[in-house]
């Protein structure tokens, strides 16, 4: 059997922000009543701000996997629209293309340049193909890059104080068109920004038992756009202490695309392998 590339498995890695590993709970004691009222007010002011943001961005992205071994980068191009369409391309230095990967509901393209693979189905079976556990594509891919909050009908469950004072923790419950699915959200209340979320394999309450499937942080924030954006996410506790890092730059709207932007023609005398 041939042994995947890295650079297979980097774009996996960034696409499905996949991470394994346990971590020590960051958040302390629930709030007072009172105090829980005014953090729900500002939680839903947050939510009807974000719901005002673009549909679709495209941006310049370097994606850095950081291993006890070694450090590799790679950069591309990448557009996204939600809920779920995402296309990332990535190119030598002479500016022709080497890989591109479209996603769109649950299926999904790619072409493979230098080994003249095409391959398309489902995007369960690509998941599954790979490795990687069904339940950590759980949420919108705009809101895991833009650092907003889901949409809808969003119940938050608990209100927690952080441990490094950081700002607070609201453990949500929303339906991601397919499920319902829980996140631990860190805001920061006077900047109402969102530092970190956190996506667990199992839903559970801030005091049960559970395995970290991915901790997203946002950082550095850009402002001049239609809504703040960070430019920084790091992509920690992965297994065997490996960590991914996504620096956005020349990010704008893009609001023109649409279906037919997130579809890749095959090349002609391209292997073509179908996951059912």
């Amino acid at each position: 059997m041939k042994k995947k590339s890295f650079f297979h498995h980097l774009i996996i890695l960034f696409i499905l922000f996949t991470l394994f590993g346990c971590t020590r709970k960051p958040w302390l004691d629930d709030l007072g009543e009172k105090t829980v009222e005014t953090m729900e007010q500002i939680f839903y002011q947050m939510q009807n701000r974000d719901n005002h943001c673009d549909c679709c961005i495209e941006t310049d992205i370097i994606i850095t996997l950081s291993t006890l071994m070694e450090k590799k980068a790679i950069a591309g191009f990448l557009q996204t629209m939600e809920p779920s369409s995402v296309k990332f391309v990535t190119t030598n230095p002479l500016g022709q293309p080497l890989f591109a990967l479209v996603t769109k509901d649950r299926t999904f393209q790619s072409v493979n340049i230098p080994h003249y693979l095409y391959q398309k189905g489902r995007l369960d079976s690509f998941l599954l193909y790979n490795g990687v556990p069904l339940s950590l594509f759980s949420n919108n891919w705009l809101i895991n890059l833009t650092g907003q909050l889901p949409q809808g009908n969003v119940e938050i469950l608990e209100i927690r104080k952080d441990r490094k004072e950081r700002g607070v923790w609201f453990n949500i419950r929303f339906d991601d068109g397919k499920k319902k699915v829980m996140n631990h959200l860190l805001i920061d209340i006077e900047q109402q920004r969102l530092l970190a979320r956190m996506i667990n394999t199992e839903k559970h309450g801030f005091d049960d038992d559970e395995e970290t499937a991915a901790i997203i942080y946002y950082e550095d924030w850009k402002s001049d756009t239609t809504c703040p954006i960070p430019t920084t996410l790091q992509i920690s506790e992965f297994a065997f202490g490996s960590e991914i890092t996504l620096q956005l730059s020349n990010i704008s709207s893009a609001t023109k695309l649409n279906e037919n932007d997130f579809t890749i023609n095959s090349p002609p005398g391209f292997t073509h392998q179908i996951l059912p």
